[in-house]
Order: C-alpha cells, then structure tokens, then sequence
C-alpha cells in the first residue's frame, strides 16, 4: 500500500529527532570523554545566560516549521522595523516589534530567508526579500514598501534553481550589484548575480563535503561565512571574480560549536570591527567571534527564560538574524532573533524570541557596540 506521509512532515519528524539524539548523545558522551582523557569540553558548560524581551506570535503550522528570520528596518521610523520568519510548511510571516503577526505570504515551503535594503532596482530604490522555496526549487524573491512595510511576493522574479533541494541562503551588497547565495543538502553552493525582469544569472559554484545551512556575508568586507553542519564554519572571498579558496574558521572537534552548526549573523561595531553569531544547535547554545583576522573565539551564550514575564528559553535553534541599528528603547544597541524550537510557557507551535543586544555584550564583556551609550 502507498504511503500517505508527506515527506515534509516526515523529515520535520526525522530533524527533531536528529536533534535530540544528539543533544543527549553529547550530554552523555562528552563528559565520559572528560573523565577519560581529562580534558575539558563545552557541552553543558557554564554560559552566560540572557533573557528574551519579546516573542513572536507562534507560526501558523504545526511541528517543525518556524525556521530563519530577517530584520527590515523602516528607513525613517525605526520602531515600525519588521521581522520576516519563515514557515518551512506554509510560506513567509511578518512580525512587528510587539512579536505581533501583521502578515502571511502563503506561497510555498520557504526555508531561509535574508534581505538587503536600499537596492536598485529597475530603476527604482527598493527593499529585496529573498526565500528559499522547496515547493518550487526556486529563489522566491519579495519587495518591501519602505514606507508602509507591506511585503509583495514578486512572482515574476522567482529563480528556477537546478538544486535538488535549496537549504541556505544569504544575500551580498557589492556595490550596485545584489547577490544570492543558496546552498543544497548535498553540498552545493550557488552564487546568484539578483536583476529585476528575469535577467538574473549564475555567478558561480562550489560545495562542501556534507550538508551546509547557515549563510552570512559581511558587504564591508566582501566576505562570505557558511556552516558545514556537522563539520564547522568556513569563509571565502563573495567577490565571485575572486574565487578564492575557503578557509576553515573553526571545526566542531576544536571549538564550543556542538553539531549542527545552523544560523550565522553579523552584529557590526564600525566598519573594521564586529562579531560573528553562530547557533550551535546540540547544546543551545549560540557562539561569538571576532570578524577580524582569523575570527578568533570570544565566548558562548544561551537564551533562558524571563520567568514571570512568561517567555521560555530557547532551544535548538535554527536561524538567526541581528541588527545594529538602535529601533526602540526595548532595543537601542540593536537587537538578536532568534529561532525557538521549542515554544513552552504555555506549549504551542514554534516561534522567534528577541534579545536585546545590550544584554549579550553585556554578558560576555563584548566593549564597544554601534550605538553610543
């Protein structure tokens, strides 16, 4: 008899397992490597803890189906900014500040999500959204209204992909150019050259050994940090004149990182200096490095709950976004989102949590931020 599963909700199933076997497979293994050897690990270690302000309202879908957000910030009021999530089974949410739906794009299984404000684009300034689409294998591309924050899916811009199954994306500002780049489970990496009218092209290509996810590119120096789930972090040049050589940022079986590594985020200082955020799935917990040099590690962090203002912890996390622009008196340094896999405090579907950066460069003694205090 034929199956009747969805193979989406199927692989929802396969991936929360996955990360609880290894979550637990790390708590107790890991120690039992302590004793051995006599080494210290991270797993289990004492991170600083902080505290989420907000969370969103839960997305419409059921099991695993929140995934990656992205921040839009309103050019002229700051506290009107936006946060776009993505529904792995439905399509696109829109979030208010407040954590408040304010729009759903039913359009297919999005999975990743990234955005670059202030674009040309056929001859007008405009806001480009980009998602991966796993209904259409394609780059399903969205306008945001600078000034009403109404998001429009652009239907006639899609890019039918060749991948068998988009994962990652994350976009890169050279210039007046806009660049996708989208990676597969199996490794591949393409670099999409973004024109309005169907005339985008491929730039370029190249792939990791195992499964990748998690993108980000730094604009200020045109470099491109991708995760290898279960191996580590890379970077390379995102010119794609310069297809240079990656280069091994860190490696899971030398660093905090515990399998998978997922969402990357920038949170940028000045135009020399910033850090690298990276979740690292098993332990929950979310890593931080310097953007200079050889991205030297500064320290791990993790969400827990605000108690009485009853907004949980976060686990598991998938995709994360960050902003240095100072959007309100809840968020004046700039704020982290990130991905909930478990949403408790009561139990419903999957939601993001927003963090107040203060509370993170707090914590780990980060020095300066973007915004003067």
């Amino acid at each position: 008899m034929k199956s009747m599963v969805d193979p989406l909700l199927w692989e929802s199933h396969f991936e929360a397992c996955k990360r609880f076997i290894g979550a637990v497979g790390h708590i107790i293994a890991l120690p039992l490597l302590t004793i051995v050897l006599g080494q210290s690990t991270s797993v289990l270690a004492d991170y600083s803890v902080v505290i989420p302000s907000v969370e969103t309202t839960s997305v419409s879908s059921t099991e695993d189906a929140a995934d990656d957000p992205a921040i839009w910030i309103h050019p002229s009021n700051p506290e009107l900014s936006l946060i776009l999530g993505t529904n792995k089974q439905k399509g696109l949410e829109v979030y208010n500040l407040e954590g408040a739906r304010v729009q759903s794009l039913d359009i297919g299984n999005l999975n990743n999500v990234d955005l670059r404000q202030r674009i040309q684009w056929d001859g007008r300034v405009m806001d480009i959204a980009v998602a991966t689409n796993r209904s259409t294998n394609s780059l399903s591309l969205f306008s945001i209204d600078r000034e009403s924050g109404e998001v429009e899916h652009l239907t006639d811009e899609s890019i039918v992909l060749d991948l068998p199954t988009p994962y990652g994306v994350c976009l890169f500002k050279s210039g007046s150019s806009l660049f996708a780049f989208v990676n597969d489970k199996n490794g591949t990496f393409e670099q999409w050259e973004l024109k309005p009218d169907g005339a985008s092209r491929k730039a370029r290509s190249f792939s990791v050994d195992s499964q990748p996810e998690g993108c980000v590119a730094d604009d200020e120096t045109e470099t491109l940090y991708y995760g290898e789930e279960e191996f580590g972090v890379w970077k390379r040049n995102a010119d794609p004149k310069l297809n240079s050589e990656a280069t091994l940022v860190v490696s899971l079986s030398e660093s905090a990182l515990v399998a998978d590594v997922e969402g990357m985020a920038i949170y940028r200082t000045d135009e020399a200096d910033g850090y690298l955020v990276v979740s690292s799935q098993g332990d929950s917990s979310f890593a931080v490095f310097e953007l200079d040099g050889a991205n030297p590690y500064i320290g791990s962090f993790r969400i827990g709950d605000s108690g009485e203002g009853g907004i949980d912890s976060v686990s598991g996390t998938d995709g994360i976004d960050i902003t240095n622009a100072s959007l309100s008196t809840e968020f004046p340094h700039g704020m982290l989102v990130v991905q909930d896999d478990e949403n408790s405090m009561p139990q419903e579907n999957q939601n993001f949590k927003l963090i107040d950066w203060r509370r993170v460069s707090d914590q780990l003694m980060l020095g300066k931020s973007a915004v003067g205090d």
